[in-house]
């Protein structure tokens, strides 16, 4: 290894510098759109990866939102109905237009509207489906933990799921059938196309 950083170096560095480093290094991670309805009534959509898989009984999954601010539609969306929808970026969507969710779009635009992505209102759950994806969870937020740095984390159980492959004999979806893309840092994507997947490890 020839490069080393230390506090004493990363402590000077502009900060979105810093938070570029230590976010990159997190490195690959699921990429997806988030979508709610805001108080307007359109379909709020936006790329994120802060994701960690909780536990399967119930199946719940993480989180993790940046400090709210009055900016901050989606955490919004999810108090005023706890349901909400994750699709996977896959094909259906490309890298450019998936990093564009991330502006700041006024509460009177739809990001899936504006990047003609073609969705529906799921009557029972109320949350935007979007018509073309290949992987499609809708949650329901269960818990909130504030951590240290004020970020939040959200527990949601998973309770519906489209998929456009069916599971293998253990239970295995292979995502990447269908190019999927995935996150590094906040504006670098990667598409993943192939696994390889072994047995269950034994010593």
């Amino acid at each position: 290894m020839k490069n080393e950083f230390s506090k004493e170096i990363w402590d000077i560095w502009p900060s979105r510098f810093r938070a570029q480093f230590f976010n990159s290094l997190g490195g690959l991670k699921t990429a997806g759109l988030l979508s709610t309805f805001n108080s307007n009534g359109k379909a709020n959509s936006a790329v994120f990866s802060q994701i960690i898989h909780i536990g399967s009984s119930p199946p719940t999954w993480g989180f993790l939102f940046r400090p709210p601010t009055k900016r901050h539609q989606t955490y919004d969306n999810i108090f005023r109905n706890p349901y909400f929808s994750f699709c996977h970026a896959t094909s259906f969507i490309s890298a450019k237009d998936l990093h564009q969710t991330s502006a700041n779009y006024n509460k009177n635009i739809s990001e899936l509207d504006s990047l003609n992505v073609k969705w529906k209102n799921h009557g029972k759950y109320h949350v935007p489906l979007l018509l073309e994806g290949d992987f499609q969870l809708i949650f329901k937020h269960t818990q909130n933990h504030i951590m240290s740095n004020q970020t939040v984390l959200i527990e949601a159980e998973i309770v519906h799921v489209y998929s456009s492959l069916y599971p293998d004999n253990e239970g295995f979806v292979d995502l990447t059938k269908k190019t999927l893309l995935s996150s590094q840092g906040t504006s670098a994507y990667s598409k993943a196309n192939k696994v390889d997947k072994f047995p269950y490890a034994k010593p």
